[in-house]
């Protein structure tokens, strides 16, 4: 009997650990500073929220930079759930690249990235630079909350243009209960603004699962004088084995052949005890690394309905549409019946 007790309270005080831990955790810690809400959606808008899928292991894999993210958005008062934008935007992938031509975490066109001081020539594009991009990005977005004074309307005119939004709130954006009508806006904003909802409701409703409970609320990346960056390794040499392609998804340039740039950004311990310091773990495979997919991954058949398309069901399954292309690569046109692959990475 004395053994059943001693273990009895053995396995409690492990859960306890596990509960506390879990709250005081980094999404924890998000979900309680969230801000924003889907309230301000009709219901039938909000059942598509509800329904969004949304992958935790994309969420998790975007730890660093996520927690990277909350400090600067702290300081400028923008509520942390902007923090998960640049993984809607860019899949955190510093070097992604639209159709349209945006470029980077944050995906700036031209001629935004100009007007913020985001210098373009042939040798370099700020839109790339992690520091530089996130600082200007945070200086549009307080912009926009300037001029509309509703952070749903600055996600909507963050991808459709302020123009575009004001124009659509003299045609009943808003409706008389003061509900933001979402078939108001065109189909790639309507699914923009679902996904960051189900992005910041994933955190709040799941923040104590696996995936995510386990990264404290610390911080991965520091910013520190590129001068310094030799001091800084030798003093802290459970670090010195960084790889270069590392630091330059970290940064989004070459630190090494980028002399002119003032401040990088470096790993720090905790990053090493969540993260690969020689491989770029951290983020979804785009741009920097091998765009093929990988067959050991998880995947699975899935037969195509009536009205879908390669986009609604990269965005059902939170795949990238050329990751969903690359796997099912005799597949051309997408019609009702139709096999596909469906890979998560």
């Amino acid at each position: 009997m004395k053994n059943f007790f001693y273990l009895l309270f053995f396995c409690t005080a492990i859960a306890y650990a596990n509960i506390n831990n879990s709250e005081s955790g980094l999404y924890a810690s998000i979900a309680k500073k969230q801000v924003l809400n889907n309230s301000s959606f009709k219901v039938t808008d909000q059942a598509l929220i509800n329904q969004h899928i949304v992958n935790l292991k994309k969420i998790g894999n975007s730890t660093p930079l996520i927690r990277f993210y909350i400090g600067i958005l702290q300081q400028e008062n923008i509520p942390v759930d902007f923090a998960i934008l640049p993984i809607i935007e860019s899949g955190n992938n510093p070097k992604a690249r639209s159709q349209k031509n945006a470029l980077g975490l944050w995906q700036f066109m031209p001629d935004t990235a100009f007007e913020y001081n985001l210098s373009e020539s042939d040798f370099n594009d700020d839109r790339t630079d992690v520091l530089k991009s996130t600082y200007a990005a945070v200086m549009y977005l307080k912009y926009l909350y300037s001029v509309f004074n509703d952070w749903n309307l600055v996600l909507a005119a963050y991808n459709w243009g302020p123009a575009n939004v004001k124009k659509a709130l003299n045609k009943g954006l808003y409706n008389e209960q003061g509900k933001l009508n979402l078939n108001k806006l065109p189909t790639e904003t309507k699914k923009y603004l679902v996904s960051f909802h189900a992005y910041n409701q994933a955190i709040k409703n799941r923040f104590n699962d696996p995936i995510l409970s386990k990264y404290p609320d610390s911080e991965y990346i520091l910013k520190i004088d590129h001068e310094q960056f030799s001091s800084y390794l030798s003093q802290n040499p459970d670090i010195a084995s960084v790889s270069p392609k590392v630091l330059e998804h970290m940064n989004g340039f070459n630190i090494y052949t980028s002399p002119s740039k003032k401040f990088i950004l470096v790993p720090t311990t905790i990053f090493k005890n969540y993260f690969s310091l020689n491989e770029i773990s951290f983020k979804t495979k785009t741009g920097l690394v091998s765009n093929k997919i990988n067959r050991s991954s998880q995947c699975f058949d899935y037969k195509a309905q009536y009205n879908e398309s390669f986009i609604s069901i990269a965005e059902k399954y939170a795949v990238r549409i050329k990751d969903l292309r690359d796997s099912n690569p005799s597949v051309r046109f997408l019609r009702p019946g139709v096999n596909l692959s469906i890979c998560s990475t």
